[in-house]
């Protein structure tokens, strides 16, 4: 609340919005200024939660001033490759690059796969967050 002292109308004209119902005032509208850091999408934040806390935090700052939808959250970047990682892909975690190795050859594999919380990367991403 403290970056979004409306957030109570924002909830309500997102359900609105969901339930396809009539909009509350008017429709949801988010502006996604300022514009992020280009790196913060390339695992750069990986293992660094304070960082990217602080990060966050001055993002949702520069937003308070647009009286806008965005509903402030923060969630952990691991990068496009952590849903692949929990379903047992190997994934390389580099500087700045996240890289993703193939691990099904057929389409028809991809009903067996399900989210492993406990593999390495479910573990180090419940530690981490």
């Amino acid at each position: 609340m403290q970056y979004k002292p409306n957030l109570n109308d924002t909830v309500e004209r997102m359900k609105c919005f969901w339930d396809l119902a009539e909009p509350k005032d008017r429709i949801p509208i988010i502006i996604h200024l300022p514009a992020m850091r280009e790196d913060i999408f390339d695992g750069s934040f990986f293992g660094k939660t304070e960082e990217y806390v602080k990060y966050m935090e001055d993002c949702f700052k520069q937003k308070s001033f647009i009286m806008d939808d965005y509903i402030p959250q923060v969630t952990p970047q691991f990068g496009h490759a952590i849903i692949a990682a929990l379903c047992g892909a190997k994934i390389n975690a580099d500087s700045k690059t996240l890289w993703v190795h193939p691990h099904i050859c057929d389409l028809a594999a991809a009903d067996t796969l399900f989210l492993d919380w406990q593999n390495e990367w479910g573990r180090k991403f419940l530690i981490e967050y």
